[in-house]
C-alpha cells in the first residue's frame, strides 16, 4: 500500500470523487497486525498523506485517507476477538476520535481498550 512516485499521478478517465466523507470511503485495507498498521501510518505521514480522521472503533482501529485521485480509503487493523465478541452491537457503535496530526497521530494505546460485554 505504499504510495510510490509513479502512483502519485492521477489516473485518467475516472469520475471525480465526491467531497471527502468517512461514510463515502469505499475501500478498506486491513493490515495484519497493530504493528504493521502503526508502521504504515508512520510511512503515510512521512510522505505527507493527510489523515482525515483517526478513530478507535470497538472492533478496529482506523485511519481515513484519500488516494491520489481523491477517493476515500480506510486503513485499519482488527482488535482481538475477545475485545468485541461479548457485545458486537456495542462494539460496532463505539467510536473514539483521535488526533490526526503530529506525533499524537501515531499513538495507539493498546493497554486500555474497552472490552465489550464484560462487567
Amino acid at each position: 500500500m505504499h504510495f510510490c512516485a509513479p502512483y502519485r499521478k492521477q489516473m485518467p478517465n475516472l469520475p471525480p470523487p465526491s467531497a471527502w466523507s468517512m461514510s463515502d470511503s469505499t475501500v478498506a485495507i486491513m493490515l495484519p497486525s497493530r504493528e504493521a498498521w502503526l508502521k504504515q501510518l508512520a510511512f503515510l505521514q512521512s510522505k505527507g498523506v493527510t489523515f482525515h480522521r483517526r478513530i478507535n472503533h470497538g472492533m478496529t482501529h482506523s485511519v481515513y485517507i484519500s488516494d491520489p485521485n481523491g477517493y476515500g480509503i480506510e486503513v485499519l487493523y482488527e482488535l482481538p476477538r475477545e475485545v468485541w465478541e461479548g457485545d458486537i452491537d456495542a462494539a460496532l457503535n463505539y467510536a473514539e476520535p483521535l488526533p490526526t496530526e503530529g506525533d499524537e497521530a501515531l499513538v495507539d494505546a493498546s493497554d486500555n481498550v474497552p472490552v465489550f460485554g464484560k462487567a
